[in-house]
């Protein structure tokens, strides 16, 4: 802008320099005329005057185009500065925008974050390193999902695979062994039970008590068909969480995991009698299972016994042998 005006200027004086309005002696003009004798004559006029209307003239003229330019030139900077506010405006508008959606962003991960750790209050801070360091296995191990899935290890009072944590410990409970129509399934009861709403009495009720082993005929010490040490006994078990993958599932008849998965734990088949009244699931017991209390009695007890393989005529004896124990794997990916 300022080297645009300096031009102007410079143009400007250039031609008010032709326009001297100084007298000189281009003010006398000689012009041939005749007298009334028809003679010729020489007459001088002074156009001093004239002169000076028309160089009034020319600037006054120049003046108001050069007005009119500059006028016009500034309209152009003017207008191209108010597009650069205005691109300016808009950046910073842009900029602006773009911070609120970042920080709303970064709030909603934190509030998420929150949401799904655990405040682990022996430790007095949030879960994030476990969660970070997660986080980092997941991407060294290729990608793999790191949603985890639960499990019940049964038998142990806690999670013996570094792959899991444990979400807490309790006793193997069931139903009644005796009596038709009791729950099939097994439950890990905590240690520390809650009640709401309760009737004082005891009623004839569905009931869960403590599940118990019974080792019948068989005795093979340090193991878990060691009569001694295990029979009409109580047993914990622990519900577990792993950190790595996001399936399990128990394998029976394996020690060992099949196509790349992670073993929680090992141990052997076990079930109710089948000549009881009451059904049971098949569960895995961790093969150095703990123990807890000798019952005195069967009475209203859910009882596990060692499963055996049978060649029925349809199952494959070999690979299987008839009346021979039947091992279990826990397995995670």
């Amino acid at each position: 802008m300022k080297k645009c005006l300096i031009c102007i200027g410079a143009i400007y004086s250039v031609l008010l320099s032709g326009v001297n309005p100084t007298n000189t002696s281009d003010d006398m003009v000689e012009t041939p005329v005749v007298n009334n004798q028809n003679a010729p004559l020489l007459a001088m006029f002074d156009m001093t005057n004239v002169n000076k209307r028309i160089k009034a003239y020319i600037s006054e003229a120049f003046e108001t185009k050069m007005s009119e330019l500059v006028k016009m030139k500034l309209q152009e900077v003017l207008l191209s500065m108010k597009i650069e506010d205005d691109v300016k405006q808009y950046i910073e508008n842009v900029k602006g925008n773009l911070t609120l959606d970042i920080k709303q962003e970064i709030k909603e991960y934190i509030d998420d974050v929150k949401q799904n750790v655990t405040l682990e209050t022996s430790k007095g801070y949030l879960g994030w390193p476990e969660t970070l360091k997660q986080e980092t296995h997941n991407q060294n191990n290729g990608g793999k999902s790191a949603g985890g899935s639960n499990y019940i290890q049964w038998g142990r009072s806690t999670c013996i695979s570094r792959n899991s944590e444990l979400i807490y410990g309790g006793y193997t409970g069931g139903s009644s062994h005796t009596r038709e129509g009791s729950a099939v399934n097994h439950l890990c009861l905590p240690k520390q039970p809650q009640w709401v709403i309760y009737d004082a009495k005891v009623n004839n009720n569905p009931f869960v008590g403590a599940a118990v082993f019974n080792i019948y005929d068989i005795n093979i010490k340090n193991s878990l068909f060691d009569k001694s040490k295990y029979d009409m006994y109580s047993f914990p078990c622990a519900v577990c969480h792993t950190k790595i993958g996001s399936s399990t599932l128990m394998i029976p008849g394996r020690k060992d995991c099949i196509g790349g998965w992670n073993k929680e734990y090992t141990g052997y088949l076990m079930s109710g009698w089948p000549d009881h009244k009451s059904a049971t699931e098949y569960i895995c017991v961790d093969a150095d299972s703990e123990r807890l209390k000798k019952a005195s009695n069967w009475t209203d007890k859910s009882i596990l016994y060692a499963v055996a393989a049978k060649c029925n005529g349809v199952l494959p004896c070999p690979p299987y042998v008839d009346g021979r124990e039947m091992t279990c794997v826990v397995c995670s990916k």
